[in-house]
């Protein structure tokens, strides 16, 4: 599967139990920054935000908080890896039912 793929499945969270990237910042301080899907980059940046009103000032805090954001963005990478792709043949008077928004496949 395409890196670009999985890129979605990572980014939209909000359809399993797994942290949304908002709640980084709302718990650890921590946004998390994606390159752009077309650049086909894997690495991801992480910023401690020191101005939001629950920043810690101590160093430590910080590197506390980005070590658990970074541990959690690799465990949704390892599920997301998981994914799998699997090609089935569709009689062709069901074509219409499953094709998407600009003939894709995606809804």
């Amino acid at each position: 599967m395409q890196r670009s793929m999985l890129h979605h499945i990572i980014v939209d969270t909000s359809l399993n139990k797994q942290p949304r990237l908002e709640d980084f910042h709302e718990v650890n301080n921590v946004q998390v920054f994606f390159p752009l899907e077309s650049s086909q980059q894997s690495s991801v940046l992480l910023v401690y935000d020191p101005f939001s009103p629950s920043a810690s000032p101590s160093s430590v805090d910080k590197e506390k908080h980005l070590e658990e954001v970074s541990k959690e963005l690799l465990k949704m990478a390892k599920e997301a890896a998981d994914v799998k792709t699997e090609v089935i043949a569709i009689e062709k008077r069901w074509h219409k039912a499953v094709m998407g928004k600009d003939g894709t496949l995606d809804s």
